[in-house]
């Protein structure tokens, strides 16, 4: 029997703008589709999630799985995050901002399913050294490490990450994508990943052939072991 290195990998097709996309982010085997609350090409309105969130939902019955709606939220302060979660029908985030607005944001929506604290490569102070201005109850359920520019398809060295994945669930995104994903799941063992423009045909339009071909490297990575050097 083979042996597995890595649990399952939990999989976010991210920037969805179209109800297509939607479908075979859900058909191709993604846990969570997200939505883009944020200044790029890829956001949408509340309401305009509202109608995305249910084609997922309708989707994952018929699949018979569940799939985890998630907003993308930067420079936009908690309480706005909030009314846009009431409205869209989310029911996790992904939020790039301070840790003290993160603390704010997990007081105000108790509720939520998923939080996820996102950090930028480069940026100080990382995502990682915030968790310890955060206490418990307040604390992310995973951290979300991306390249510099969000959404921009920027990669960089993913060793960053390799010595926080034992202290917090790490999710990896920034510059994935078909060709590459697979390695990244072989030698960081993160506990997600996060694909936008990776699987891009331009800017908020997906091509169903790349998504498919993002799950299939993941799955396919994770039975497979370490390259060489594990980073671990």
């Amino acid at each position: 029997m083979e042996q597995r290195y890595a649990a399952r990998t939990w999989i976010k097709i991210c920037g969805l703008t179209r109800e297509e996309d939607v479908e075979v982010a859900v058909g191709a085997g993604a846990d969570a589709v997200g939505f883009v609350f944020a200044d790029s090409p890829r956001r949408i309105t509340a309401e305009r999630a509202r109608e995305l969130v249910d084609v997922a939902r309708g989707w994952a019955r018929v699949r018979g799985r569940r799939v985890t709606a998630v907003g993308v939220f930067l420079g936009i302060k908690p309480p706005e995050v909030a009314d846009v979660v009431m409205t869209s029908g989310i029911e996790a985030v992904q939020f790039y901002g301070a840790a003290p607005e993160f603390a704010e944001l997990r007081r105000i929506i108790p509720t939520l399913a998923f939080a996820c604290l996102a950090g930028r490569h480069g940026v100080e102070p990382s995502p990682f050294e915030a968790l310890k201005a955060l206490t418990e109850s307040e604390a992310p359920d995973a951290v979300l490490y991306d390249g510099s520019e969000p959404g921009a398809g920027v990669t960089y060295d993913w060793s960053a990450v390799a010595g926080h994945l034992a202290v917090v669930p790490v999710v990896l995104a920034g510059g994935l994508g078909p060709s590459n994903v697979g390695e990244a799941v072989q030698r960081v063992r993160p506990w997600g990943v996060d694909v936008s423009s990776g699987v891009e045909s331009e800017p908020g339009i997906k091509d169903p052939f790349l998504i498919t071909e993002f799950i299939g490297a993941v799955r396919a990575a994770e039975v497979a072991p370490p390259p060489g050097r594990c980073l671990l």
